[in-house]
């Protein structure tokens, strides 16, 4: 038994089929984000980071986390008009330590050690991360 096709007929059969394929995913697409566009906007920001996480470039700077430890720092001081750096000690990816005099209202100085946590890369963030203290950090004088 052979076939009277045509190889025009067959061609023809396979390009609208795959037209209709293609057609009908779009939709699928477009009809998923019109009928959700609060949970799209939510997570393409989740999306976007992360895609840029893994494929984009290292984006961590001891300068500019210096920088973001100092202000934070001021602000936990409650932005005196006297405040020094001391030391910078170790700036991680996950923790920054700073050492800061400032004044308080009562006009004493007051010297703290205080680590912060950084949040440069958003890949591997807790949504509530713990607050970090000196007790909380490892301990390697075993």
């Amino acid at each position: 038994m052979s076939c009277k096709c045509k190889l025009g007929t067959i061609v023809r059969t396979v390009v609208r089929t795959v037209a209709v394929l293609i057609l009908s995913a779009a939709t699928s697409v477009t009809v998923c984000f019109a009928m959700n566009p609060a949970y799209w906007g939510a997570h393409g920001w989740y999306l976007f980071r992360s895609i840029d996480a893994i494929f984009g470039r290292d984006k961590f700077s001891k300068d500019a986390m210096a920088g973001n430890l100092v202000l934070r720092a001021w602000a936990e001081a409650g932005y005196p008009n006297e405040f020094t750096v001391i030391d910078i000690p170790d700036i991680g990816r996950y923790v920054g330590r700073i050492i800061y005099e400032h004044e308080d209202t009562s006009g004493n100085t007051v010297r703290k050690d205080v680590y912060f946590p950084i949040r440069w890369d958003y890949q591997f963030v807790a949504e509530n991360p713990p607050k970090i203290t000196e007790a909380s950090q490892p301990s390697f004088d075993e």
